[in-house]
């Protein structure tokens, strides 16, 4: 703050210096910024004085390389409420406390009027798989006989929030960061007018940098969906896009090429995946290697990959990653209501500059016979939500040909204490694994 109040006092001296009507030019402008400044906290007062990408900062836009905002561990702030949250590892919380955040996200993450949350605790912990994984709860207080004392109410919670580790790569500064993906971030409605999201994610990003892990760079990766931030400069902004499935004609694959879905046996094949997913996007947000290996057999994830075979040489040429939403559409006249999401897909070949090059048209008809075979062997997936990012973009222009769109929503990725040049940037040059 005393750094910041010192650069608009040496601005209003330079203004001084000028001459003529220079200087009331100077001096309106000046003043006009701060007359920004002002009414952007009245609007935000929550995010104003949080390390993300403003929209009114000016030197985000230009600066030449992605930096933290705030380096310094983060003082006490004006929304940290240390009395009602109370954030620790995941792995040092009670079986109850993963019992009622479990039961508060399978009723109030998603809505439940059209859906409904699958979740069970043995997927929270498989999701939140790493030992530094850290999760948030707010608890209220109650009074309790004989003398009516204030005790925390241990039995409910009201809201949660969690963070995981992972490894955001930047190929085209060959940098990389260990930041935490901040992910269920859930109230209560009957607890959603008191506005604590904003006491959970404050006392989150507190707790985790001063009391966890005082190493921890404080760089967190959220997404929004649907009502996105205003305030805030997306580091990635795209749609995603919902389809009903249903059985249609599909051409058969040249017997040179083939399909075939990864398990633990192939373990060196992806570690060259995870390598040239790194090299060949611009953004590539993935938990360390020894944490994605494991997807292989938990089924967090299920990897395939398009492979073509030359002289008893198998090339790679596409792979495509797939995931339980845990979430089915309770509609009537739905029959397989359990949704799956393409989260990602790279071609390993992206030289062609043609929409409807051969090898782009390969890629989509391997997407094709993987999605009818995993409908045939899971019966109860029928929906295919696909969001607009990786190289899913060249399955989008040709599966909306074949396919009834039924919901289109929007989303974005944001970093908080870190900033990124130029964004948002365009979806297809990142994929995002978390």
């Amino acid at each position: 703050m005393f750094l910041r109040l010192r650069i608009y006092v040496e601005i209003v001296i330079h203004i001084y210096t000028m001459n003529g009507y220079t200087q009331y030019i100077g001096l309106g402008l000046f003043i006009l910024y701060l007359s920004a400044l002002i009414a952007a906290k009245i609007y935000s007062p929550f995010w104003f004085h949080q390390p993300v990408h403003h929209i009114y900062e000016l030197y985000p836009r230009w600066c030449a390389k992605p930096y933290i905002k705030r380096p310094t561990i983060p003082r006490f702030g004006v929304f940290c409420d240390l009395e009602h949250v109370y954030t620790s590892y995941l792995g040092r919380m009670n079986g109850n406390i993963s019992q009622l955040v479990t039961h508060l996200l399978q009723g109030q993450y998603i809505s439940n009027e059209t859906h409904l949350f699958h979740l069970s605790e043995s997927h929270l912990r498989k999701i939140l798989f790493s030992s530094q994984s850290v999760i948030s709860v707010y608890y209220d207080f109650i009074l309790k006989e004989p003398f009516y004392r204030k005790m925390r109410d241990e039995n409910h919670v009201w809201g949660c929030m969690t963070s995981r580790p992972v490894v955001l790569y930047f190929s085209q500064y060959s940098t990389q960061y260990i930041i935490h993906y901040g992910d269920f971030l859930c109230v209560h409605a009957l607890y959603q007018p008191k506005n604590i999201i904003r006491n959970i994610i404050q006392t989150h990003n507190y707790q985790h940098r001063n009391v966890l892990d005082n190493s921890f760079s404080g760089v967190y990766l959220l997404k929004k969906e649907v009502d996105l931030y205003p305030e805030i400069v997306p580091f990635i902004e795209t749609n995603t896009y919902t389809f009903i499935l249903k059985q249609i004609p599909i051409k058969k694959l040249p017997n040179y090429i083939r399909f075939r879905r990864l398990m633990t046996k192939d373990i060196d094949i992806w570690r060259s995946v995870y390598l040239r997913m790194t090299q060949q996007f611009e953004i590539c947000a993935l938990p360390e290697l020894i944490t994605t290996i494991d997807w292989l057999q938990n089924e967090r994830y299920h990897i395939y990959i398009l492979v073509c075979k030359d002289h008893r040489i198998e090339h790679i040429l596409g792979v495509y990653i797939l995931e339980d939403t845990l979430v089915s559409w309770e509609m009537e006249n739905i029959e397989r209501k359990r949704m799956m999401r393409l989260s990602g897909s790279m071609i390993f070949d992206v030289t062609a500059q043609e929409e409807y090059d051969p090898y782009k048209l390969y890629f989509f008809r391997g997407f094709l016979h993987i999605m009818r075979d995993l409908l045939t062997d899971q019966t109860h997936f029928g929906i295919l939500e696909v969001p607009n990012i990786s190289h899913n973009c060249f399955i989008l222009t040709r599966w909306k040909e074949r396919y009834e769109l039924k919901n289109e929503t929007s989303i974005a990725y944001y970093l908080y204490n870190m900033i990124y040049p130029k964004c948002p940037r365009s979806p297809e040059n990142a994929i995002i694994l978390v």
